[in-house]
């Protein structure tokens, strides 16, 4: 068996398992992206004939445990995101009790309300060796309104710890113009890359299920007439899926490129400490959660879901020449504290 490792970073962070170069341009990674739907009747005929797209290819059984659902890719599924990504080199990582009893740890991070939305809607979860990126979640609609879907996560977060993943994940965004500036992002020891990835994902899972967000998908907008109207934890922050309030937009959002969802990175390194002072003063838990209300409500649940476990905030620093010369708590400003949580079941 191969072992995985972390895809190389953009800037020196002396903490990666070993190299796997990005490409030069790359499509959205994870999770979901906003784009023109088609007409329902023409969108529910392409989902009909799109096999990833039905819960019984995935072999999903409703009675079966969450952790039972992790499994290794079929063939057929992983050619279908070779194909979609254009990355021949992915492959199935073999999953046995180890990875099960991952899942089953990530799981019980969650409050059991979500435990029980992922054991009705969550088909399978499904490592992949090689994954440019951290993971994402498809939705499998239903005509009968409901939304499942499957995770697919990098294998390669088995082998990292929550604080070394996140601390890539970051240094992604940043172009190294200045080799002694680094990016350090403390979740402690105890958890794992994975911890925070299937968070992450499981959010994005419950916000297709229950509608945390207006909306996760143009697409499932058109297929059940989602209203599209802000909830408490968007409203006064996003004007749209990707749009945030006026009073929220920051300097350097723009140009942001974690996992390299947007190309090369175009931020410089020796410029860090500012951005993330700018940063500091919006709700957004993490640079990745200011890029649409999906991906600020699957940062939000999974930075505050890890820090029940840990006991403390999660720390960001930004290093010069091993020194901070930046540091905050995300979740602690004042303006991520003044979020409205009403109906996310998180705390």
């Amino acid at each position: 068996m191969k072992t995985p490792t972390l895809p190389a970073p953009c800037v020196p962070l002396g903490l990666l398992l070993s190299a796997l170069i990005l490409p030069a341009a790359l499509g959205l990674i994870s999770c979901s992206s906003a784009k023109t739907s088609p007409g329902k009747a023409a969108l529910w005929a392409q989902f009909a004939g799109e096999a990833h797209r039905n819960a019984s290819n995935h072999g999903f059984d409703p009675a079966s445990p969450v952790d039972a659902r992790m499994k290794t890719i079929p063939g057929w599924l992983l050619d279908h995101l070779r194909a979609a990504d254009n990355r021949w080199d992915y492959a199935a990582f073999p999953v046995g009790e180890a990875e099960r009893a991952r899942v089953r740890s990530a799981l019980a991070l969650l409050p059991g309300a979500w435990q029980g939305i992922l054991k009705e809607h969550l088909v399978a979860i499904y490592p992949v060796q090689n994954y440019w990126g951290g993971g994402f979640t498809e939705f499998l609609p239903e005509k009968s309104g409901a939304v499942r879907s499957y995770l697919v996560v990098n294998a390669a977060a088995f082998q990292a710890t929550a604080s070394r993943w996140l601390s890539w994940k970051d240094a992604t965004a940043f172009l190294s113009d200045d080799e002694d500036f680094r990016v350090r992002v403390d979740a402690g020891g105890l958890l794992s890359g994975f911890d925070y990835l299937f968070l992450h994902e499981a959010a994005h899972a419950v916000d297709y299920a229950m509608h945390k967000t207006p909306w996760v998908e143009a697409d499932l907008k058109t297929l059940y007439d989602l209203p599209g109207t802000p909830v408490p934890f968007t409203r006064g922050v996003w004007t749209g899926y990707t749009e945030t309030d006026a009073a929220h937009h920051f300097e350097g959002r723009g140009a942001l490129s974690p996992y390299g969802f947007k190309g090369k990175p175009k931020l410089p390194i020796s410029g860090a400490a500012e951005f993330y002072r700018r940063l500091a003063k919006t709700p957004f838990v993490s640079m990745y959660a200011s890029q649409s209300w999906a991906e600020d409500f699957a940062e939000y649940s999974a930075y505050r879901f890890l820090e029940k476990k840990i006991g403390r905030p999660i720390r960001v620093s930004v290093l010069k020449s091993g020194k901070p010369v930046f540091t905050y708590d995300p979740t602690r400003t004042a303006a991520v504290k003044a979020r409205d949580l009403t109906g996310l079941g998180i705390d």
